[in-house]
């Protein structure tokens, strides 16, 4: 049991800095095209507000949906780890990687 936890564990942590050393050459927030920018005012403004469901920055003053739970979630972590937006996201696709490629191998 333990050594299937560590087993589980190393290759996470394989795969998540695997994807960390390729997304280091090609960092920039331009990378993935307009996407990205959206993306990270998303995860600014669900960082910025107090409560869920946070105001959507590309609605007009609107709420978001539900489905932008996860970016209050990141944001949150972002927050309590005093981490700027811009490497959040990227550890946050990261993670992301990491644990579907996780649930699609074991």
């Amino acid at each position: 049991m333990v050594k299937d936890i560590i087993k589980i564990e190393l290759i996470s942590l394989t795969i998540y800095s695997l994807y960390l050393l390729l997304r280091s050459f090609n960092s920039a927030a331009t990378s993935g095209g307009a996407e990205n920018f959206m993306d990270i005012a998303m995860l600014s403004a669900a960082g910025k507000t107090h409560y869920f469901p946070f105001i959507d920055p590309w609605y007009a003053g609107k709420l978001v949906n539900y489905y932008y739970y996860g970016s209050y979630l990141s944001s949150l972590v972002s927050n309590l780890s005093n981490t700027s937006y811009v490497f959040s996201y990227s550890f946050m696709l990261g993670i992301i990687y990491c644990q579907s490629t996780l649930l699609v191998v074991l």
